[in-house]
């Protein structure tokens, strides 16, 4: 079992224009598609759990409903997002159409539905999180015994159940969008951070805030996984073995650039291997291979053809998605051969596949930052292990 998102639809997802029951009132709140894309790239799954008492009420009829979820799960694909799974009750003990016009475990705040979902999904409904804008969701959250998340306007009010008064276990937010980062971070345990988040009018303040974005992304980053790719490194380097490099864009610049670092600053201790190439630098080759096999095939042709066993792979990916950075790290594993994934985002099929030996996660988005990250990475890699082959002397007369 595990955690889940029971996300409320009407001023959660989509405007409340009280009763939406037609496709033309649809509109999304800023930022919701992304949160949710962002749930999907994390691995958490994401219902959605919504009353629907127009139908009750004769507003619409009940296929309405299910065409509003059918458009919204299509708007959401255009950004790479989706719905695991819509719930929904169409009944209310005060609706005009007799059929629906009934108490029901699924009407919110009732459990039905979370239960349901549960079932569905195999969560764990007290390691969830209930999302929505009206007291009923916190009261769910409150009957599951799920953290809720607040997006109301108005205050959320104490509680009183049996004589006792309490406040709600929800924390609040004005958004799905700004709440995203606090539930991803409490059920994945990485905190994933976005920059920027606001319109900067000079560009001194934006340079600070950008300096910042990265000291604190690399303050972030696990310092047993920087022991154990320096370590496996440091084996491949000492046993004369071969690394291989990669990454697409500007994570191809720094793979190239590793090759050149690694190689010049092993070189220079007279004691390691230097036999690093990236896979990246023969354009020619790399663009035969797109065109006559497919793009997510110019890695892994490679290392089928020239790596061994003994050889070790590190590749870059600002997202930690890039199908032919997974089809190599998937192919090294199948060859025996070592790999190593420094890698942006939550890399969530690299890390769940354990498709690497090591990871390096860098918990940011900002192409930018995750790239300066990995640039600083890589070269702190290569001078820490040059410098363990030498004397304080040496280190003091060296230029680095």
């Amino acid at each position: 079992m595990r955690p889940g998102i029971l996300l409320d639809r009407d001023g959660t997802i989509i405007k409340d224009y009280h009763y939406v029951g037609h496709i033309e009132r649809i509109q999304f709140i800023p930022g919701a598609a992304d949160a949710i894309r962002r749930f999907n790239a994390a691995g958490i799954p994401v219902a959605v759990v919504t009353n629907q008492g127009g139908v009750a009420r004769g507003f619409y009829p009940e296929d309405n409903v299910i065409e509003v979820h059918q458009y919204i799960q299509r708007e959401l694909a255009e950004h790479n997002a989706w719905i695991d799974l819509f719930l929904y009750s169409p009944r209310h003990p005060e609706g005009s159409v007799k059929e629906y016009a009934t108490e029901h475990e699924w009407h919110k705040p009732n459990t039905g539905m979370a239960h349901a979902a549960a079932r569905s999904l195999d969560l764990d409904l007290k390691q969830s999180f209930v999302v929505g804008d009206r007291i009923t969701d916190m009261k769910l959250a409150r009957n599951i015994g799920a953290q809720g998340i607040y997006l109301g306007k108005e205050p959320l009010p104490t509680a009183v159940w049996d004589g006792i008064e309490f406040h709600y276990n929800a924390v609040p937010f004005p958004s799905l969008s700004i709440a995203a980062n606090y539930i991803i971070e409490r059920i994945t345990g990485m905190s994933l951070s976005e920059f920027p988040t606001m319109n900067y009018s000079g560009i001194n303040s934006f340079f600070q805030h950008y300096s910042d974005e990265v000291t604190t992304t690399l303050s972030k980053v696990s310092k047993l996984d920087m022991e154990q790719v320096s370590d496996l490194l440091y084996n491949a380097y000492s046993d004369g073995s071969t690394v291989w490099v990669a990454g697409n864009g500007g994570a191809a610049a720094i793979a190239d650039h590793m090759a050149t670092d690694h190689t010049k600053h092993m070189a220079a201790t007279d004691t390691m291997s230097h036999n690093v190439h990236s896979l990246t630098a023969n354009n020619t080759l790399a663009t035969a291979l797109a065109n006559d096999i497919g793009y997510d095939a110019i890695f892994s042709w490679q290392l089928e053809q020239y790596a061994t066993k003994y050889d070790v792979l590190v590749v870059f990916s600002v997202s930690g998605e890039s199908r032919n950075i997974i089809r190599a790290l998937q192919c090294a594993k199948e060859m025996g051969v070592k790999s190593i994934a420094i890698v942006g985002g939550e890399a969530v099929t690299i890390r769940e596949a354990r498709l690497a030996d090591c990871t390096i996660n860098i918990p940011a988005t900002n192409y930018g930052v995750v790239e300066d990250a990995m640039s600083i990475i890589q070269h702190c890699l290569a001078q820490y292990i040059r410098q363990t082959q030498m004397s304080d002397r040496a280190i003091q007369s060296a230029r680095f």
